[in-house]
């Protein structure tokens, strides 16, 4: 479980920056939502008052690919069909994370469906929201 104080649901958005692996006809993919292997089943996501242009330059900065930022809420997050225990947490300046870094965190999930469910749900709700930079 990651460590850092829980964000409550709200409206507040999380800004995902999307690798262009998964981005396909114009649309962000469920995989743009999914951990990596060896990410512990947090996904990296920054606060919205980091700001979603600061979010994808800082991103670029550091040589990552990518082809925007999205966003999706904590509520969203949070409020999901797939699996409850879904939750975001603002881990900025642990292991040197950013500021304003958050991790939604994965390990609730009971299996790889149910991940992938609540990626797809996730990435439904920031293709809803469109690219927010640039």
């Amino acid at each position: 479980m990651s460590r850092g104080t829980r964000l409550e649901p709200s409206p507040i958005l999380l800004y995902r920056q999307v690798p262009s692996i998964h981005y396909i006809n114009d649309q962000v993919t469920s995989g743009a939502f999914v951990p990596g292997p060896d990410h512990h089943s947090l996904l990296s996501t920054r606060h919205q008052d980091v700001g979603a242009d600061v979010a994808y330059e800082q991103y670029k900065a550091l040589g990552h690919d990518t082809v925007g930022t999205w966003a999706v809420s904590v509520y969203e997050v949070e409020n999901n069909e797939a699996c409850t225990g879904i939750a975001a947490f603002l881990d900025e300046f642990i292991d040197d994370a950013p500021e304003g870094h958050v991790s939604i965190d994965f390990t609730a999930s009971p299996g790889r469906s149910a991940t992938k469910r609540v990626a797809k749900h996730l990435a439904r709700r920031a293709n809803d929201r469109n690219r927010r930079h640039p």
